[in-house]
């Protein structure tokens, strides 16, 4: 909770929950990112998540679509998100809302 406490204080954070009948179903957050490279602000879209009995209903889709409003609005000028590769209904919604497949992304942990 203390993460999230530490990012809503930031004006480089947007979280954004869809609730039913007082219920949460589900949430989004993104980061703004300045990247000196782009010369630009880029977003990253961390989570995108919705209960499971409220899949497949357009909750997801109007989450991703107010999230990229809310980064126009800010002048971001990419959105990144990223997903498992065999996550084909998270790589399905992602596309059908305008996201291409470009880069590949790599971690570690720390």
């Amino acid at each position: 909770m203390s993460m999230l406490r530490r990012a809503m204080v930031s004006s480089d954070y947007e979280l954004l929950v869809a609730e039913l009948n007082g219920e949460i179903v589900g949430f989004i957050d993104r980061w703004n990112i300045y990247d000196l490279s782009e010369g630009a602000i880029l977003s990253s879209v961390e989570n995108l998540y919705v209960v499971p009995r409220f899949r497949r209903r357009g909750v997801g889709g109007e989450l991703l679509q107010k999230i990229v409003k809310g980064a126009k609005r800010k002048g971001v000028r990419e959105i990144h998100v990223s997903t498992r590769f065999d996550n084909k209904f998270a790589i399905d919604l992602y596309e059908k809302h305008g996201f291409m497949k470009r880069n590949m992304q790599l971690e570690m942990e720390l």
